[in-house]
């Protein structure tokens, strides 16, 4: 094995050789074309102290000396550890990223004796077109760890998925990143400081499947929240409630209590002009979600709870109160109930006379709920929504499947 040391010190004998006649051929010339020796001078502490191409050169190249001999280090110390575990026949790999050159290429895959390489010339040893840049190893002959039929590719940084990419929702491992997914894909406020693992991933799975001009300009969170983004108390306790949902007109968020909803009074004006108006500017109009998390902490307690009420509406009415009793489902009907504020009107009459049939082959009580004044099926709808979100179409009958297919 050469001796990096003398190795080491020829390269840099030889490059300061080099740099010394490049001087002198420069010192020759411009004393030729009449330059004084001050100016002479003043020239070589200039290129010197600037990294001019005189002593830049030199200095690159001494870096380049301290590099291989570095990366020759750890070759001869890699081949030493392959010699003395008994490995005699190495092979020749090559880096395979388009900058190998013709020497090296060749020589891919070659096998033989360490022995043989000295003698033909070992990586970096300066006998090929990259000299002492070269970055080819010799492995052991029988190395499985890459597929050598090519030259040797480097691995590539594994990165990170996306937190915020729409495809992550559910797959969250911190309640932290699915909080981060919520704010990318149209949560506009949260008022969660924190929920369970399962609560969270729910949450932006239920996100994830509403339709894109549904998933925007949505507030989050608790009852309390809730109500303070609405501006007003419930008219009636709630407590019992799982969740809650409205949407929250641009006009009426002048009430909300949280000042990033309440619109000032220039977006105020604005909304008055004219749409034709170059300053026209319409209030928004924002999506709102509430769940029970104070009362009911987990999504299990959820399911226990449902469970227990629908057995016994069983005993004394004889069917189930509740369609969907798990807490996933639950989540999904809430968010369900945003799709139906932004059903067409002939969506709506389609849905109720879709669902007056549906009732009338499935008497679970909670179906037959409607929303107050406009007597849409609501419940029905929000019930629907999330068993289809939720693995259970066998549920739900052909023609509500086709319509929510169809939204």
């Amino acid at each position: 094995m050469p001796d990096l040391q003398i190795t080491m010190a020829n390269h840099i004998s030889a490059s300061a050789a080099q740099s010394a006649l490049s001087i002198q051929e420069l010192v020759t010339t411009m004393k030729t074309a009449g330059m004084a020796d001050t100016a002479i001078r003043q020239t070589l502490l200039n290129d010197l102290n600037t990294g001019g191409p005189l002593f830049g050169s030199f200095r690159n190249k001494l870096k380049n000396t301290v590099k291989n001999g570095v990366e020759a280090s750890s070759n001869g110390s890699a081949n030493g550890k392959f010699t003395k575990a008994g490995v005699s026949q190495f092979q020749w790999v090559s880096v395979g990223d388009g900058k190998v050159c013709p020497d090296c290429e060749e020589r891919h895959g070659e096998t033989g004796t360490m022995e043989y390489f000295e003698t033909i010339g070992l990586p970096a040893s300066g006998f090929s077109v990259c000299t002492t840049n070269c970055r080819c190893q010799l492995l052991p002959e029988n190395y499985k760890g890459e597929n050598l039929d090519k030259p040797l590719v480097k691995e590539k940084i594994k990165t990170s998925p996306n937190v915020t990419n729409i495809n992550m929702a559910g797959k969250h491992k911190t309640v932290k990143d699915s909080f981060k997914w919520m704010e990318k894909n149209g949560v506009v406020n949260n008022g969660f400081k924190n929920l369970p693992m399962d609560y969270a991933n729910t949450i932006t799975d239920a996100l994830s499947r509403l339709p894109a001009a549904v998933r925007k300009n949505i507030v989050l969170g608790d009852f309390a929240h809730f109500q303070k983004a609405d501006g007003l108390k419930f008219k009636s306790a709630s407590g019992h409630n799982y969740g809650v949902s409205k949407q929250l007109q641009g006009f009426d968020s002048r009430s909300s209590k949280i000042d990033a909803l309440s619109p000032s009074f220039k977006d105020m004006k604005r909304s008055t002009l004219s749409p034709l108006h170059p300053d026209y500017k319409p209030l928004t109009d924002y999506n709102l979600i509430g769940f029970n998390t104070r009362q009911y902490k987990t999504l299990d307690e959820i399911s226990k709870r449902k469970e227990s009420r629908n057995n016994s509406y069983y005993k004394n009415k004889g069917k189930n109160y509740n369609f969907n009793t798990s807490g996933e489902a639950t989540v999904h009907h809430e968010f369900g109930h945003l799709v139906q504020e932004h059903l067409t009107r002939n969506q709506r009459s389609e849905w109720d006379e879709l669902a007056k049939k549906w009732i009338k082959k499935d008497s679970t009580e909670y179906l037959k709920v409607r929303q107050a004044f406009t007597e849409f099926y609501s419940e029905a709808f929000a019930e629907a929504w999330g068993a289809y979100q939720t693995n259970q179409k066998s549920r739900l009958p052909d023609y509500i499947i086709e319509f929510i297919d169809n939204i």
